[in-house]
């Protein structure tokens, strides 16, 4: 299954309605289609407001499929991407980091 993404544009009103029944997860597919509405909407002239809603009555996004989510990772793993866990293993990856525990302006690398 597969969701999709519908965009409608009514003068300075862009309407994005995402849909994927029965339950209404986010997907490959919602992805690929928000990305493509996004960039319709940034490229329209005139827009003064943008809605995101569920086409599905009573369904706007209930969560990203865990699926997808799942084999997202374990493909990440397959190529030798490793996960930490909880707090402190966030900071071990960061301390691995190029300029960690230097200011990050005066790190040649970082974006401006």
């Amino acid at each position: 299954m597969t969701g999709r993404v519908e965009l409608e544009i009514d003068g300075g009103v862009a309407v994005v309605r995402f849909s994927n029944p029965p339950e209404g997860f986010m997907d490959d597919g919602t992805e690929a289609g928000l990305a493509d509405a996004l960039d319709r909407i940034d490229a329209a002239e005139g827009l003064r407001a943008v809605i995101l809603t569920g086409a599905d009555p009573g369904v706007f996004i209930r969560h990203y499929d865990v699926r997808v989510l799942e084999e997202r990772g374990r493909r990440l793993a397959a190529k030798g991407y490793r996960f930490t866990r909880g707090p402190a293993g966030a900071r071990a990856a960061a301390a691995r980091l190029p300029c960690a525990g230097s200011r990050a302006t005066a790190c040649p690398s970082s974006p401006r």
